[in-house]
């Protein structure tokens, strides 16, 4: 898992912040950055599987910042 590259995750839970993925680690996918447009009711991505570029990772933390709509656009 690098910076830049991406990952593909089961989403795991939905928040009013964004989304948190199952990515080896639990990676963080902020609202603004689920898609293009808004993203509507988050909850319904549960149990979805996305791809999404890395744009942090904090190995200390073992936190993970993800964005999806970086690949969509």
């Amino acid at each position: 898992m690098q910076t830049g590259g991406t990952i593909r995750g089961p989403v795991i839970e939905a928040s009013r912040a964004g989304l948190v993925l199952d990515v080896g680690l639990r990676g963080f996918l902020p609202k603004s950055k689920i898609g293009a447009g808004r993203a509507g009711n988050l909850k319904s991505y549960v149990g979805q599987e996305l791809e999404c570029k890395v744009v942090e990772v904090d190995r200390r933390r073992n936190n993970v910042v993800l964005s999806r709509r970086e690949l969509l656009v």
